[in-house]
């Protein structure tokens, strides 16, 4: 008996600390906030719902993203043409926002090709996301009547790590406000101590990319790990192109694109039976033919690449160092090949690799989807067939012009298909592409944003010659910028500098 006060007192505190979490849960959400939020290796454990019923300002019912201006008619009218599109950053539009992303060229495209439809491009790109995310955004969209599902997505899959056993509970918490604020409120107070670059959190083995570990030589794709992830991918990709097709929409799966000449691979590794005696001889062969191709001397860089292939190929670097050359001296297709054999062997990597595109040709084909190849379009408007920084402003994020070709490549196929009216009936011919330099002279704050976002990958990946040239230009564009440009260039040390692992 003298324990039930005890065991009152218990089940008071219980009961009050649940009466507590209940008032702040239904006052959250009746004040309408919600948050998305990371955990156990999910940057997004609650990617969804992705789109809430909203009213705008005329009193016009809308469906709108949470954390961005994205919104669509939540009555689609009888003449409305609806195309969503769904991926990763390079659908968001990183580092711009949602309004030079190419979906929003897409948007203008169509718009003026199909005066008599309402046209509503949905851009449900998020940055940091995989194909799993892409699938579960499909499920929703599905119920939004769409008419077109675009899927751009795959480069991810390859830096993000496996989510943990615990992600189907936190998933669960996730969807609660208060444990939504719970999180934001420690992301801030880790924001007050660290900074807006936390160093600390950026090597936590338990965050969801897995760039600086690989970067350090750490947590390395084994050839196993490539033909699981690929697998993997392939299967959320036929899962996303089957959903979209049973909600009465066309699905279209979309090749990867990505900057091969302009960009090396992130890291490289020796291949695992070359006697340790060996990596001082091959090391010593690249530097030299580095030196030699600083001065234009191809012929003999070549040769000492060649005699460093001859001890090991397998290293990426190798290969970007001899498409250089081999593009120096216009040997196009042998340069291209080489591109793109360094950026397969890349040990980070910095975007998805060739093998892959194959992989959503055949799934598109099983699912009976569209294919649209926007890598090999790029390509071939591209001199040479080289792509590359005259499209993306890093390793795979497209810059202005990149987003204008990407939404043409897209609008051309559409219309080519007669979506959603026959060919004949487009009368897009009057419309002219947007200009890049016309849209950045008219808000220079985006080349700032293309040079701070390089400024801060090339920290990371150790290029600090190449960074510096970045920081200048973003002090030039944003001078108020310069506190948060000099905390980068002293949180961040970036990896222990190695030619190949």
């Amino acid at each position: 008996m003298r324990l039930l006060p005890v065991f009152r007192a218990v089940a008071a505190t219980l009961v009050g600390g649940v009466i507590l979490l209940a008032g702040i849960e239904a006052t959250l959400r009746l004040a309408g906030w919600e948050a998305r939020v990371p955990g156990a290796r999910d940057p997004y454990l609650n990617v969804t719902p992705f789109f809430r019923p909203a009213v705008r300002r005329d009193g016009v019912r809308v469906l709108r993203h949470l954390e961005g201006p994205v919104e669509f008619l939540a009555d689609k009218p009888a003449n409305g043409f609806r195309v969503f599109v769904l991926g990763e950053s390079s659908v968001a539009g990183f580092p711009y926002a949602v309004q030079h992303a190419f979906p929003a060229f897409l948007q203008a495209r169509l718009a003026a090709a199909l005066p008599a439809h309402r046209v509503e491009v949905v851009n449900c790109g998020v940055t940091g996301i995989a194909s799993w995310h892409v699938l579960r955004i499909a499920r929703e969209i599905a119920r939004y009547a769409p008419d077109v599902v675009v899927v751009y997505a795959g480069h991810n899959d390859w830096v993000l790590r496996e989510p943990s056993g615990a992600s189907a509970i936190l998933g669960a918490l996730a969807r609660l406000r208060f444990y939504q604020l719970a999180v934001r409120a420690g992301a801030q107070l880790r924001r007050a101590r660290h900074g807006p670059l936390d160093v600390d959190a950026a090597n936590d083995p338990e965050q969801p990319l897995a760039i600086m570990d690989r970067l350090r030589g750490r947590d390395l794709l084994s050839d196993a790990d490539r033909v699981r992830i690929t697998a993997r991918f392939a299967d959320r990709l036929a899962e996303t192109l089957a959903v979209a097709r049973a909600a009465g929409a066309l699905p279209v799966a979309s090749t990867l694109a990505q900057n091969l000449r302009d960009w090396e691979p992130g890291a490289s590794r020796h291949r695992p039976d070359l006697p340790a005696r060996d990596r001082p001889r091959w090391e010593r062969r690249l530097v030299a033919g580095d030196r030699f191709r600083a001065v234009g001397d191809c012929p003999r860089a070549l040769a000492l690449y060649a005699s460093a292939g001859r001890i090991d190929e397998r290293p990426a670097i190798l290969h970007f160092a001899r498409a250089r050359c081999l593009e120096h001296r216009g040997a196009w297709d042998r340069a291209r090949d080489e591109y793109q054999r360094a950026s397969d062997l890349d040990e980070l990597p910095l975007g998805a690799p060739s093998a892959l595109n194959p992989v959503i040709r055949d799934r598109a084909a099983a699912a009976q989807a569209a294919f649209v190849d926007v890598a090999g379009a790029l390509a071939a408007e591209s001199p040479h067939g080289l792509v590359g920084d005259e499209l993306f402003y890093d390793y795979l994020h497209f810059n202005l012009r990149g987003n204008e070709r990407v939404a043409t490549i897209l609008g051309g196929w559409l219309r080519a298909l007669g979506r959603p009216t026959p060919a004949g009936t487009w009368q897009g011919d009057s419309y002219r592409d947007p200009d890049p330099e016309a849209i950045r002279a008219a808000d220079p704050e985006l080349r700032a944003r293309e040079h701070l976002m390089r400024f801060g990958l090339l920290l990371m990946l150790d290029r600090a010659e190449e960074a510096r040239h970045d920081r200048e230009e973003v002090l030039r564009l944003a001078p108020a910028w310069r506190p948060f440009v000099e905390r980068i260039a002293r949180d961040w040390p970036g990896p222990p500098r190695r030619v190949v692992f």
